[in-house]
């Protein structure tokens, strides 16, 4: 019975190791997602819509552009989605960690 313990130890370590390949797979592809429509042409003077859309949704990048495209620049933008990440950016993040996600129809 002994020798069941090292095959499990030896389970599990392939597991751990394909969990946390998957998991970086997984942040790279949120990463690339949030930042193509955080940082697309389509956000300028459309920030806080982006910025719903990013965090807000599950929806693909290039669906999020296209609502993006299609709604108007505000007149009274203060975008500064040009300057990377700054303190309205992680107020808005922080922000958004505590409402409950919308669900895609």
């Amino acid at each position: 019975m002994s020798e069941v313990v090292p095959m499990a130890r030896e389970r599990r370590t392939y597991d751990d190791a394909l969990v946390e390949q998957l998991t970086e797979k997984a942040i790279a592809a949120a990463n690339k997602r949030l930042q193509a429509i955080i940082y697309s042409d389509a956000a300028k003077g459309r920030r806080d819509l982006a910025m719903h859309l990013a965090f807000q949704t599950d929806l693909p990048a290039d669906e999020a552009l296209r609502i993006l495209a299609v709604t108007p620049v505000s007149v009274a933008s203060t975008d500064r989605v040009d300057e990377g990440v700054n303190g309205d950016f992680v107020d808005y993040v922080a922000r958004a960690r505590q409402r409950p996600r919308g669900r895609r129809s």
